[in-house]
């Protein structure tokens, strides 16, 4: 009886056996089957809620460049920050984070220092092969401490004492203006970007932007406020402006006029 059992699961085995060999011969002739297996549960990764997860921290390398001037000018903050230091031409420095055409030349964690990526290039100079005159006339402005940046001056009608610069004008669209302004105090320096409508150039329509201490911190407010409006129309909720309006002052108005009679090239 053992034996009659035996054979029998000898040739149940026997059989599944050549099915098995019949279906690999089917996949070979239907050119192939991809299939996806699985681990054992016992080797598959659990999640142990007691033990912290890792982070993966990827390390980005600093990029090394070469000062290109005679004489640059280390800042605390991007574009029209205080002067804090000089470098010489071919001083070889690291970039570490670039805003617009500024990158910082200090590690994380430290006190932030820019300077103008402007006057910088990837390979080592020296005096020997340093042309000051092949460079345009905005690179060839050395041995000044601003020469890294462009400050317009900006008249105050009735204040002689208002230290008021434009930092940056440009264009958008024909007959508006955008311009960034900085105004020095015994605080410290202020930022304010504004949005001109110079249809009437005597009376601009004039649009509050951003504001900060530094261009970083008025920019940000700048994209925030920008990115809030859009949601408001977006929603149809115009309740109040996001930005509201106010009363150009006598210093707002003057920065709206030279905006709008401003003819130069966008800096």
């Amino acid at each position: 009886y053992e034996l009659e059992n035996l054979n029998k699961g000898m040739r149940a085995l026997l059989e599944r056996s050549i099915m098995y060999i019949r279906y690999l011969s089917l996949i070979a002739l239907t050119g192939g089957l991809t299939l996806t297996l699985a681990a054992p549960v016992s080797a598959q990764s659990v999640e142990n809620p007691d033990q912290p997860r890792r982070k993966i921290i990827r390390k980005v390398e600093p990029i090394p460049y070469w000062v290109e001037a005679d004489q640059l000018s280390i800042r605390d903050n991007p574009v029209a920050g205080n002067v804090v230091g000089i470098l010489e031409l071919g001083k070889k420095i690291k970039a570490y984070e670039s805003f617009e055409n500024w990158v910082r030349i200090t590690p994380d964690g430290n006190t932030a220092r820019w300077i103008n990526a402007d006057y910088l290039t990837n390979t080592p100079i020296t005096w020997t092969n340093y042309d000051s005159k092949a460079k345009s006339k905005r690179f060839s402005r050395a041995n000044s401490s601003s020469s890294d940046i462009i400050l317009k001056k900006i008249r105050v009608p009735g204040d002689r004492s208002a230290r008021l610069h434009a930092t940056s004008i440009r264009t958008p669209a024909e007959n508006e203006k955008l311009i960034v302004t900085r105004q020095n105090f015994r605080a410290g320096p202020y930022f304010m970007k504004h949005h001109i409508k110079c249809q009437d150039q005597e009376n601009p329509e004039i649009k509050f932007l951003g504001e900060g201490f530094n261009y970083v911190m008025m920019e940000r407010q700048a994209k925030l406020n920008i990115a809030r409006s859009k949601t408001v129309s977006a929603n149809k909720a115009v309740d109040r402006p996001i930005v509201p309006d106010y009363e150009p002052n006598a210093t707002v108005k003057a920065i709206g006029n030279f905006a709008c009679k401003y003819k130069g090239e966008s800096f």
